[in-house]
């Protein structure tokens, strides 16, 4: 998702067409949960093969974002963090009455 968000964009225009692509990632209905699910399986001791699979997957989406938008580490560490912010709260927000 980041990587067509990015298409043939570099710098701070590729970092933020991948950040409007997690925006609409996360406005589907429960992507939010099951990403926090995803993190939490991964951090269990119970799962060492999924959570090195889940750890492995983060790393190459952080090298992706750091390699298409050339951004400081630090302002990577800043994309993923609005991220997972914005996970958490599209995951616990209530959806709108039907």
């Amino acid at each position: 998702m980041y990587e067509l968000a990015a298409a043939e964009l570099r710098g701070a225009e590729a970092l933020d067409a991948m950040s409007r692509a997690g925006d609409r990632l996360l406005a589907e209905e429960h992507h939010p949960l099951m990403r926090l699910q995803a993190v939490a399986a991964a951090a269990s001791l119970d799962d060492r093969p999924f959570a090195a699979v889940v750890r492995r997957s983060w790393s190459d989406l952080w090298d992706l974002v750091h390699a298409r938008s050339g951004a400081a580490p630090n302002e990577v560490t800043a994309f993923f963090a609005h991220e997972a912010l914005a996970t958490t709260k599209a995951a616990i927000t209530p959806p709108p009455p039907h």
